[in-house]
């Protein structure tokens, strides 16, 4: 597998898994990702600002990550304490095409996310996800990211997890 940035000529497939993504969530009767977002233009600024990073296996893209050094703003306020007050990055808009499922790429984006972390000398990740997504809590719990509390994030309430690396 190659992680590489990704292009604006990537942006159909990403669209193709992140649809793929909402179907399989809406299948488990989980309300991320049901109300349009992600859609294109969140995409489009991943690309413009460099944070969005697509998997590739025999040529196919098979999977989506956005890795923001930004800081993100509903981070700021927390139901809860983050494991630390230092410089972050974080992991959004993940994504792993459905017959990648369970074969564990989502560890190796976030593998990937730790070496990109390793490079700029930060020591934090953040991430954040559906209070029902089971299925990404127990990627987080692998990856050992701790339970923090809880954020807003304009829609909705996420449950908050951090790893210091």
């Amino acid at each position: 597998m190659k992680v590489c940035l990704a292009k604006q000529n990537d942006v159909q497939e990403i669209m193709s898994l992140i649809a793929q993504a909402k179907l399989f969530l809406a299948e488990q009767k989980i309300d991320q990702w049901q109300n349009g977002y992600p859609d294109i233009s969140d995409i489009l600024l991943d690309i413009a600002q460099q944070n969005g990073y697509v998997a590739y296996q025999n040529h196919e893209i098979v999977g989506y990550v956005c890795i923001s050094f930004d800081g993100e703003p509903c981070y700021d306020v927390i139901k809860g304490e983050w494991l630390s007050k230092q410089a972050y990055a974080t992991i959004h808009r993940m994504t792993v095409e459905n017959r990648q499922k369970g074969k564990g790429l989502a560890g190796k984006l976030f593998d990937f996310a730790e070496q990109l972390c390793a490079k700029k000398k930060i020591h934090s990740l953040r991430v954040d996800t559906d209070e029902k997504n089971l299925l990404m809590q127990r990627v987080f719990a692998k990856q050992g990211f701790v339970y923090c509390g809880v954020v807003d994030v304009g829609d909705s309430e996420k449950i908050a997890f951090e790893k210091q690396i």
